[in-house]
């Protein structure tokens, strides 16, 4: 059949449109796309460059040490970068290249080292100058009284008292690192130097030639007139004897006395000593090699619940111990503090030392401490912050002074919150709690500021799972409920009259003897150690052997193998009317960001989920606030801090 002109007109109109379409397309992928990058230059952020195609086009990426998602190319890595990118059609026809950006990840900068970073002068004195280290190749900004100065020191006068506040950054390659503080005190020249005062004497101590003689030096050997913290040095120590600030130990290799000298010192200059006899007396004849490992009473302090274990014998190999009752680092750690339960319940504490395959064992009642050690306090002497009154449980919290001119007192406490500055009153905020952070309270009065750290303990009851007990019946323990990630157990009885029930599970930390449920001890866990769980009533005991399992990896990786939550700060020092910060480590995750200022009061407050891996966050700031600034991100369990001066 012949093609009629009606054929021949379709025919040649899809003809016609293949090629309108084709030569559209190819028209469409010529132009080329705009590039938009976060930045050309960081500090150690991400660096990520958008291509800006044409739609129905795919970005192509001309560039290498990165990765792209779509139309987006990022670099991580500190180095240079160059990158192009062109837009590919449907039908395969590229556009011209984009201009070439030239990118650059510097290391990050970090904060100076000064010195000194603390001392106290004497008011008209010579001026104190701090240096820097650290910042080779750049230069160093101080800020403080003195304003600015770009040289490699700065001089502190010392004609008025008072605290003096000095903060550097080191800028290198256009990056600025973090502040570093050094705080000089200025005190009166006519104020005399307060020195602490042996109350207690240390007396003569007597060891074994052939053993390991450890003493550790108790906690009310001396005092302090403004409770300021003391350093501990020992002189005259034997050959081999190691002393760390609270315990003195080293092997006792010769007969004979040595005359040990014990200094304490403060911040402020003052400083007592006293001295003790180190007697090694003659022992029955050992051998230094082969002889039987033993395990000697434990030295053991009742009022700070500090225990040693001593061993003699042995040949020389690593020993581990094993202690339930003692938290210690590892198990080859033979220093440890003993838990509150088993002085309060009176137990009898089950010492193992085990060397080469062989085991040896000692048993040691802690005794109760009779003499706590006691604080003094001067009123109308210096202001200083005690260490504060708080609530593991409740979060509460209550800052604690002595001294002071009576004056009003400000107060600084990041993660706290609390009515006004001058509340010393507070409830530490939760995601601080739960990651046991380490507060930094300030306190003011008068231009005059002192500090203190407050490490903050974990509640030991945490709100278990229900216990399960049916009144009425025999008195019986059941198996205990228990999680092995958090190590919260809880002990079930069934049956009894009723009246109280008193528990006792060395190894548990809890809150009294009454308490059924508390913390299993990380040792116990680590060690694959059998609890032994007892409970008391109207004079009938029952108990139960029970062996805490681990947490399974799948659970460890859930709650700890996420990336670390961290804020990173562009510009710092800044001017602007704003503070740009990437948040990293949280995609996905509800983050309260937060800026507090100098006074520990929140400025500015808002809630992100990041759905990437770097959250940019943009934070309006007024031009009249001056200061050294903290930007808090908390996420859940996890947060992060970083200091940021706004000029």
């Amino acid at each position: 059949m012949k093609p009629t002109i009606s054929h021949i007109s379709r025919l040649f109109l899809s003809l016609l449109l293949s090629m309108v379409s084709v030569l559209g397309m190819r028209a469409y992928a010529q132009t080329p796309p705009s590039l938009t990058a976060n930045s050309l230059n960081t500090c150690g952020s991400p660096i990520a460059v958008t291509a800006n195609c044409q739609p129905s086009t795919t970005a192509i990426f001309a560039a290498t040490g990165g990765t792209s998602v779509g139309n987006v190319y990022t670099f991580t890595a500190v180095g240079n970068y160059t990158l192009s990118a062109t837009c590919q059609a449907a039908g395969g026809a590229n556009s011209a290249p984009a201009p070439t950006l030239n990118l650059r990840i510097n290391t990050p900068t970090a904060p100076p080292t000064l010195t000194p970073s603390s001392a106290t002068v004497v008011q008209g004195g010579a001026p104190v100058i701090i240096t820097t280290s650290g910042c080779t190749g750049g230069y160093i900004s101080y800020f403080g009284t003195n304003g600015v100065n770009r040289d490699g020191s700065i001089t502190v006068p010392t004609g008025t008292t008072g605290v003096i506040t000095i903060s550097a950054i080191c800028t290198l390659n256009n990056c600025r690192s973090d502040a570093a503080v050094a705080n000089i005190t200025v005190r009166p020249s006519s104020a005399p130097v307060p020195t602490p005062t042996v109350t207690n004497p240390i007396p003569s101590q007597t060891g074994t030639v052939g053993t390991t003689f450890t003493y550790l030096i108790p906690l009310n050997t001396f005092s302090d007139p403004n409770n300021d913290p003391l350093t501990l040095t020992a002189t005259g120590l034997p050959a081999g004897f190691f002393f760390n600030g609270l315990i003195l130990t080293g092997p006792l290799t010769t007969e004979g006395t040595s005359t040990v000298t014990v200094t304490a010192s403060n911040n402020r200059g003052g400083s007592v000593s006293t001295n003790f006899q180190l007697v090694a007396v003659p022992g029955a004849p050992t051998s230094t090699t082969g002889g039987p490992l033993r395990l000697l009473t434990p030295t053991y302090d009742p009022c700070t619940r500090i225990i040693v274990f001593n061993t003699t014998g042995g040949n020389g190999t690593p020993i581990t111990y094993t202690a339930i009752g003692v938290r210690r680092d590892n198990n080859q750690s033979n220093t440890g503090v003993v838990e509150s339960e088993v002085i309060a319940d009176n137990k009898v504490l089950n010492i193992q030392a085990t060397q080469s395959g062989i085991t040896t064992s000692i048993s040691f009642t802690p005794p109760v401490c009779s003499t706590p050690p006691t604080s003094t306090t001067t009123i109308g002497g210096p202001l200083q912050l005690l260490p504060p009154t708080y609530d593991a449980c409740t979060r509460a919290i209550i800052f604690n002074t002595t001294g002071g001119n009576g004056s009003p007192i400000t107060y600084t406490a990041i993660g706290v919150q609390r009515s006004s500055p001058q509340s010393n009153v507070g409830v530490v905020e939760l995601g601080v709690a739960l990651d046991g952070k380490t507060l930094f309270i300030n306190a003011t009065q008068n231009g005059v500021t002192v500090a203190i750290s407050f490490p903050l303990p974990l509640c030991g009851t945490t709100p278990p799972p229900t216990s399960t007990t049916t009144v009425g019946t025999a008195f019986q323990m059941l198996p205990p409920t228990y999680d092995p990630c958090t190590r919260v157990i809880v002990v079930n009885t069934t049956g009894g009259n009723g009246t109280p029930i008193t528990y006792s599970m060395v190894g548990v930390q809890r809150t009294s003897p009454q308490s059924n449920s508390g913390v299993v001890e990380l040792g116990v866990v680590l060690d694959n150690k059998t609890l032994t769980l007892v409970a008391t009533q109207s004079g009938q005991s029952v108990s139960t052997q029970f062996s805490p399992p681990r947490c399974s990896s799948a659970r460890l990786q859930e709650g700890m193998g996420r990336t670390p939550l961290n804020i990173t700060v562009f510009g710092n020092p800044t001017n602007g009317q704003d503070i740009t910060i990437d948040v990293t480590g949280a995609q996905y995750e509800m983050v309260q960001v937060r800026l507090v200022d100098p006074n520990g009061q929140s400025i500015h407050e808002q809630k992100l989920l990041p759905t990437g891996a770097v959250e940019r966050v943009v934070i309006p700031v007024r031009s009249s606030l001056k200061g050294v600034f903290i930007i808090q991100a908390v996420s859940g369990r996890r947060s992060a801090a970083t200091k940021v001066i706004h000029q």
